[in-house]
């Protein structure tokens, strides 16, 4: 076959026709539109006005065009894959179907390789897919190769490469090329891509959307749709081409000599950018400069490494077409390239985890050096580590050898933590510089301390760039942070850590990469953005002076923080739960901090009381099993072992996600739903074995949890529970963000000894031998305390996990919030405020339970009373029904229900702010600093009652302000 041959195979350009001539830009800058997927017997081209635009989309360096040719080439995956399934299926397939057939189930690593991919299936299946998206991909560049240069062919020039390199031509082909080289090429198959690109007016000049096309169609059309299990155990989210610019771009220039290395490079986007910008710096360089890079010194520099086989095959490919402008440049002054004279590229299959010496002699030289910090350093580190990853067989323990446990072995690291780390080790200390983006919770999170001291010992941090969640990924839930660094023996350009935030939640990517790109350090203030420049010689003291050497300083903040720490520093702690070595519990805490037990499994050791009751017994339930707080956590609509083990018991335990019932003061539910099997391992051993509960439990254990063998039942240890806790103040472990729906955190009080499981937390009074009446009054206090909106803005400042405000209530964060001790007459006016805010929010709570009345859900988290004219109206049309006992749920038989509401509402959103003027007498904290401290909590109580005749004396005598408050509660509004 000529080198020229595949230009005519039929369906991909047509019989005798010529390849087009490239269309010029028209620089038409109306709407443009996104063409769908043509069909394969569609002929006719599109009007020349689509041409013009979709040309226009291209040159103009905007996204839409690239999105039709995924879609363009998810038609081709789609259709190759079921002639290649149909062609593999069949007793008729071809002599060379066969022969790579047998060979592929020949391989049993390979093999196991293909079928980890969705962790079960056909793995011949599998293997069809993977071929026809090899094939897909290959057809394409070599369409696009042909729009850059008519005269070369990817056969010509992947032949120019080291045959180790060259997968599809070479002395080791891949197994998953061999569609394409045997059946595309030799039996002119009818894979219609580029016709389908002509018909669409589609033609390539540059490489610019080469590597966005790739990657998106590898993550649309293969991961999303076929391998999401292989998706989520890899970390497998690609970075949106306009990030992998905006990352470049805050690099300095690259030169001719720069080295760089992506210890995770997947399909390879950000070493492609960088070659798009070395070929760019090149354009105008001699003969023998280009022959040397393009030969030598490139596949010297540019290193990579990816644990996933398929995706390095497909970035390898994506490198070598982004090397074709040099390529291409030679051709153009007639300086011919010999076969196989490229170097052989340094991109790696391994686990940079562990990067063990694997494949020849050659590839274990390499990667030893890549293992020795001390022997390779690099210019260049940009890249997106994998987010936090599975336990699953594909994340290795690291290499001890290769990363210092002191610093990454704490309880919870995640993954990209280990990528961090080997770019800093590999990062030049002269003239490197490393920058990625990852989740923002290792700036503020316990984990990642020991990191934190060491990056502020050894490293400079020069920017930061925080992204809110869904806005760079909008399929992830975590937020994202940008930032850059070096090593502090490189020579500072800059003289402090530039941090930017921007919340408006309705800004496009794009915008918002705009708006960062565009600030001036000179002229901070032109910018919607909040910012913070902090000096590198404040920021030792600052860490060493935060708890947990958190690096929160850094993130833009209000002069609140300081001022509450200034406030707060001399105070107490409020509860014991810092066992960090070196630190003793403080006597004068008041609370200690408890975590609900792991009840795994707790889709087994949690039941609906009516099914339990039904199928258990009274006996059995009032023996081993206890009302518990909880939620189901999983979808009824999705197939899993949980959904499948109580589809033929109780369909109705798993049937969708439920929200926590957790509600402040008082829990929203009132009735038992759920019960908890308290069986450990002795109470598994006198179980009566004809017992239901028994029959049941071993079930479980056979269903749930077949890797314990060791035992014949399900069970777990429940000492942690709460259940002999006569009062404790629970929580939901995850306060997430504040929003509207969830505005304040929700502590109540549980006095029924209902358990709890790891999805709370608690606390418990430390026993003070009080009479009931002083500690009903101290339990009280403590609950107006913890749901007050100065403890809102401590958990804030203390409990977030990311750069978002995001809040998960561990002991030892909450051990540091300080606590103002009360005087007798505090708690005796906290107790009369709670006393009276459990009555009304009680009754609220009846009547949300018995009516559909759902907007008074809002009503009460956000403290608020007013009730526009259609809520009313609902309120009064519900009223009027018999099936509504107004009586019964506490209010009283007025023919006005909805003033009956509205009172109860007020004295609601009143009792809250009385307690949050209390606490703030407590803390000293003065007005200018509540307003303050409510604004950017996103808070309106004080706002609210400005213009009411509320009792303001709560600095003078406590207990008769409370009682003025409940005087104006209880008055008609």
């Amino acid at each position: 076959m000529s080198a020229n041959s595949i230009l005519d195979i039929p369906g991909l350009l047509g019989v005798g026709e010529s390849p087009p001539s490239p269309i010029p830009c028209m620089g038409d800058k109306r709407r443009r539109s996104t063409p769908t997927c043509p069909s394969s017997s569609s002929s006719s081209p599109p009007p020349r006005k689509q041409q013009r635009i979709l040309e226009a989309c291209f040159r103009g360096l905007t996204e839409q065009c690239a999105k039709s040719v995924v879609a363009i080439l998810g038609c081709a995956l789609s259709e190759t894959r079921q002639q290649l399934s149909a062609e593999l299926e069949t007793d008729e397939a071809s002599a060379s179907a066969k022969l790579f057939l047998q060979r592929f189930k020949g391989q049993e690593i390979a093999t196991a390789a293909v079928c980890a991919l969705n962790g079960n299936g056909d793995a011949v299946q599998l293997f069809c897919l993977l071929t026809s998206c090899m094939t897909t991909c290959l057809v394409f560049l070599d369409t696009v190769l042909h729009d850059m240069h008519p005269q070369c062919t990817l056969e010509h020039y992947l032949t120019r490469f080291h045959p180790n390199d060259d997968a599809v031509f070479g002395d080791h082909p891949s197994l998953f090329t061999w569609h394409y080289r045997e059946v595309v090429r030799g039996l002119r198959s009818t894979v219609d891509i580029r016709q389908r690109l002509v018909e669409a007016g589609i033609q390539f000049s540059t490489l610019e959307f080469v590597d966005m096309i790739l990657s998106q169609f590898y993550t649309t059309c293969f991961l999303e749709i076929e391998a999401q299990k292989h998706q989520k155990d890899h970390g497998q989210f690609y970075t949106p081409q306009s990030v992998v610019h905006y990352m470049w771009d805050m690099c300095p220039p690259p030169h001719a000599s720069s080295s760089v290395f992506d210890p995770c490079m997947g399909t390879g986007a950000f070493l492609c950018e960088y070659l798009i910008r070395l070929a760019a710096l090149h354009e105008t360089s001699s003969v023998d400069t280009l022959l040397t890079l393009f030969t030598q010194r490139i596949p010297n520099q540019v290193w990579g490494v990816d644990i996933d086989p398929f995706a390095l095959e497909l970035g390898k490919l994506n490198v070598m077409i982004h090397l074709f402008p040099f390529y291409k440049r030679l051709l153009q002054l007639r300086q011919p390239v010999a076969p196989r004279s490229v170097g052989r590229l340094r991109l790696f299959c391994n686990d940079t985890l562990q990067l063990a010496l694997t494949g020849d002699a050659w590839e274990q030289a390499q990667l030893a050096r890549l293992r020795d910090p001390t022997s390779l350093r690099f210019d260049f580190i940009v890249t997106n580590p994998p987010y936090q990853i599975r336990k699953t067989g594909f994340v290795t323990m690291p290499d001890p050898q290769m990363y210092d446990e002191r610093i990454l072995g704490g309880r919870g690291m995640h993954c990209y933590l280990y990528f961090m780390w080997i770019c800093l080790q590999r990062c030049d200390p002269h003239t490197g510089q490393v920058c990625l983006i990852t989740p923002s919770q290792w700036v503020v999170l316990e984990f990642a301390e020991q990191l934190r001291l060491w990056l502020s010992k050894h490293c400079r941090m020069l920017e930061m760039y925080q992204f809110d969640t869904y806005k760079v990924w909008p399929k992830v839930q975590t937020d994202s942070l940008i930032f850059r660094l070096e090593l502090k023996s490189k020579v500072p350009t800059t003289d402090g850590t530039l941090y930017l935030r921007h919340h408006d939640r309705k800004l496009r990517l794009e915008d918002l990469l705009r708006e960062y790109a565009t600030f001036n350090r000179a002229h901070p203030r032109d910018t919607n953005a909040e910012y913070r420049i902090t000096p590198f010689e404040d920021q030792a003291d600052l860490l060493v002076r935060v708890p947990g050497a958190s690096m929160a300083f850094l993130s833009p903040s209000s002069t609140v923080s300081e001022s509450i720490r200034i406030l707060t520093e001399s105070l107490p702690r409020l509860c014991d739960a810092d066992t960090r070595p070196g630190r003793t519990a403080s006597s004068d805490a008041p609370l200690v901090f408890h975590r609900g037990p792991n009840t795994h499994p707790v889709y087994a050791l949690v039941v609906r009381a009516e099914w339990a009751l039904r199928v258990l017994g009274q006996e059995t339930c009032a023996r081993w099993l206890r009302p518990v707080f909880y939620w189901n956590g999983k979808s009824g609509a999705v197939e899993h072992k949980e959904g499948a083990f109580w589809q033929t018991r109780d369909p109705l335990r798993i049937v969708r996600k439920e929200g926590s019932p957790a509600e402040a003061y008082v829990a929203a539910e009132s009735a038992v739903q759920y019960l908890m099997i308290l069986v450990d391992k002795d109470g598994a051993d006198t179980l009566p074995v004809d017992s239901p509960l028994y029959h049941y439990l071993r079930d479980a254990r056979e269903a749930l949890q077949s890797h314990h063998t060791d035992r014949k039942l399900a069970y777990c240890q429940y000492n942690k529970c709460g259940v002999d806790a006569p009062a404790k103040f629970v929580h939901p472990i995850n306060n997430g963000y504040l929003t509207k729906s969830q505005p304040r955190q929700r502590f109540f009080l549980d006095r029924q000894r209902w358990c709890v499981t790891n999805q709370c937390v608690y606390f418990t009074l430390k026993d003070s031998g009080s009479e009931d009446e002083v500690a009903e009054a101290r339990e009280h206090f403590f609950l107006g305390l913890l749901n007050s909106s100065t403890l809102l803005f401590l958990i804030q400042e203390n409990c977030s996990y990311d750069q978002q405000g995001r809040t998960r209530l561990f002991g030892k964060q909450l051990a540091n919030i300080p606590y103002a001790p009360p005087s007798p007459d505090d708690v005796r006016a906290m107790h009369t405020l709670v006393r009276q805010v459990i009555t009304v929010r009680t009754t609220l709570f009846r009547v949300l339970r018995a009516t559909p009345l759902a907007f008074l859900h809002d009503k009460v988290r956000n403290c608020t009373w007013r009730m526009t004219e259609a809520e009313c109206d609902a309120t009064c049309a519900y009223a009027q029904k018999d099936t509504v006992d107004w009586i019964h749920l506490g209010l009283p038989a007025c023919a006005d229900v909805c003033a009956c509401l509205v009172q109860l509402l007020w004295a609601n959103s009143l009792y809250q702010y009385a307690i949050d003027q209390l606490v703030y007498c407590l803390y000293k904290i003065p007005p200018d600093v509540q307003r303050t401290l409510e604004a950017e909590l996103h808070l309106t109580l004080a706002v609210d009652w400005q213009p009411y005749d509320v009792p303001h004396h709560v600095w003078d005598d406590r207990v008769a302000w409370s009682q003025a408050i409940i005087e104006k509660a209880q008055r008609p509004i």
